[in-house]
């Protein structure tokens, strides 16, 4: 995306065209995009966040509808991804808000990955707040299941020191019965 300063007046023109948009219910995206070109990047975020939502409960529906969104996905629309993550960690949202920006951006780019970065980054982020990275750590020695069960605990634990906004997955307050 343009990262130059908008002309005078298109702030309010990029804003109008938000809100055009923004009652078309397949186009969020663009209405997304406006709101960053109009400057208002925290309502391009939170807009962005609750249609996505309501985007992916609507494709679940119908495995034809995903085909139908890629479609309507503006050209510029991983910039826009990009623009929303950078905007979320500039603002210092929770991690759940990357997350689902990041997970957006790769299962909508699957077959045409040229920048693996975001992939990685969310297969890290399994890895750790899975317990897995743990479970490895711990090494091959000993009962299996024991070492899974050490595992679980040391990613609960540390679950339970990081803050909300550091939190992308739930974890059950005991695994054992």
């Amino acid at each position: 995306m343009n990262e130059d300063p908008a002309p005078a007046g298109s702030y309010d023109r990029h804003f109008r065209l938000a809100e055009v948009f923004g009652q078309r219910g397949n186009e969020f995206l663009r209405a997304v995009q406006h709101l960053l070109g109009a400057g208002r990047e925290e309502q391009a975020l939170d807009t962005f966040l609750v249609e996505n939502k309501r985007a992916r409960e609507w494709m679940t529906q119908d495995a034809l509808r995903f085909s139908e969104y890629i479609q309507s996905l503006p050209r510029e629309w991983i910039d826009i991804l990009e623009k929303l993550i950078s905007v979320c960690r500039r603002l210092g949202r929770p991690q759940r808000q990357i997350f689902v920006l990041r997970t957006a951006l790769v299962g909508s780019d699957s077959t045409n990955i040229s920048d693996r970065t975001h992939l990685i980054e969310l297969i890290s982020r399994l890895y750790r707040d899975s317990g897995l990275a743990d479970y490895h750590e711990l090494g091959e020695s000993g009962d299996d299941s024991k070492r899974l069960w050490q595992a679980l605990e040391i990613a609960q634990k540390r679950y339970d020191a990081t803050t909300d906004s550091e939190r992308v997955f739930g974890h059950r307050k005991r695994f054992r019965s």
